[in-house]
Parts: C-alpha cells; sequence; structure tokens
C-alpha cells in the first residue's frame, strides 16, 4: 500500500499541471495586443492573463485600485470589455 501511495505521489508530481490549447494560426503575438489594455488612461498594471476560447481574457487593475476585466480576440484584436 505504501508503494502505491508513492507512485501516485510521483506521478501526480511529474504530470502537467494544466492541459493549455495553443492560440489558432493566424494569431497575433500577446505584445501586440496588450497595448489595447496598457494605453487606457486609468491602466495601473495587469493582474492575470488567460487564453480561453480563442480569446485572451485579461484582468487589470486600475489607477484607482479598482479590477476590470477585457476579452481580446487573438487573431482580429478585437477588443470586449466583460
Amino acid at each position: 500500500m505504501r508503494m502505491f501511495l508513492i507512485t501516485v505521489a510521483v506521478v501526480g508530481l511529474t504530470a502537467p499541471a494544466l492541459a493549455v490549447d495553443p492560440p489558432p494560426q493566424g494569431s497575433k503575438a500577446l505584445s501586440e495586443l496588450l497595448p489595447s489594455v496598457e494605453n487606457r488612461d486609468d491602466f495601473a498594471f495587469i493582474e492575470e492573463i488567460e487564453f480561453e476560447d480563442g480569446a485572451y481574457e485579461i484582468e487589470y487593475n486600475t489607477k484607482d485600485g479598482n479590477e476590470n476585466k477585457v476579452k481580446i480576440d487573438s487573431v482580429s484584436g478585437e477588443v470586449t470589455d466583460d
């Protein structure tokens, strides 16, 4: 039983944490898309970036401490406020 637990622990530690799909063919580089968020007048810093369903989901903080979310289509670059 102890060997089984050790094996499970080792396998669990070596397996990837998450499977991430890459952006689709023809996507713009993230560095091309971020200025649409960073150049906002109230922008302070980016809190988190996730990629899901063909879009980057970006959480950022404003200078007054509020948290905002936007989605940016990875191919078109279209920004949608959440």
